[in-house]
């Protein structure tokens, strides 16, 4: 009961292992401590068959696995938004284009988002308020999503969003609205009242994209549409589209 949950079948089963081959096994997992916490062990497993016993020799190595953890986290993670950066979105996306490869009837929609007049807050009230700006706007987009859909940061006040699981434009199209809604009132910083809207171009998977480029191309080249029609507006791209 002191190992972790999620550690305890993977333990159960080394330790079948062990009962069955008698070789010295090896396994890392969490056990908890006094304080209700708990610690990463390295533990080396030895089965005396003749003892009935089987002896554990364990080395705390927490600091360690934290360290890797927050290094494959930081690796895929934008550091001001905690949202996924543009290399892990890249990656995600290519995926999501060779899964609808495979299954025609699946798609999704990808939107691009950039702030209207951010440039001009972040130069007249400062990089801190520019800063905690972004932050609130990437809650906004998290509350705008399903768990399902990934939301990212290219960097700036750029920001994408990829909604898994949508075949028809009107389903993109009422995320683009709800972005919208969310982003209407005025955001307070520092006795600030800031008002932020956003420019969104949305991008439908095809069979004729090969890769997630030029697809972020597509999104990129909508939202920009977006921009020129007045801003706070949405534009789904098609053929002939341009910024």
């Amino acid at each position: 009961d002191f190992i972790h949950p999620d550690d305890r079948r993977n333990f159960i089963e080394t330790l079948d292992q062990l009962k069955n081959t008698g070789a010295q096994l090896f396994i890392e997992c969490r056990f908890q401590c006094r304080t209700k916490g708990y610690r990463w062990l390295s533990c080396s497993l030895a089965d005396y068959s003749d003892e009935r016993l089987c002896y554990i020799v364990a080395r705390d190595v927490t600091d360690r696995v934290m360290a890797e953890q927050k290094l494959a986290h930081d690796a895929c993670h934008d550091p001001l938004t905690g949202l996924y950066n543009r290399a892990e979105f890249m990656k995600r996306l290519n995926y999501a284009l060779a899964y609808a490869a495979r299954q025609p009837r699946y798609g999704f929609a990808l939107l691009y988002l950039d702030l209207d007049r951010f440039k001009i807050i972040n130069d007249t009230l400062g990089h801190n308020i520019g800063d905690e700006l972004l932050r609130e706007v990437s809650r906004h987009l998290l509350n705008a999503v399903r768990k399902v859909d990934i939301v990212a940061r290219l960097g700036g006040d750029e920001f994408v969003i990829l909604l898994m699981d949508i075949t028809i434009p009107e389903e993109a199209e009422r995320v683009a609205q709800n972005i919208h809604s969310l982003l209407t009132p005025p955001v307070i910083l520092q006795s600030n009242a800031i008002k932020i809207s956003a420019s969104i171009g949305i991008a439908l998977s095809t069979i004729k994209y090969q890769d997630a480029a030029a697809m972020l191309h597509d999104a990129d080249t909508a939202m920009y549409a977006a921009k020129s029609n007045g801003k706070s507006q949405y534009v789904l791209f098609y053929p002939g589209v341009h910024g």
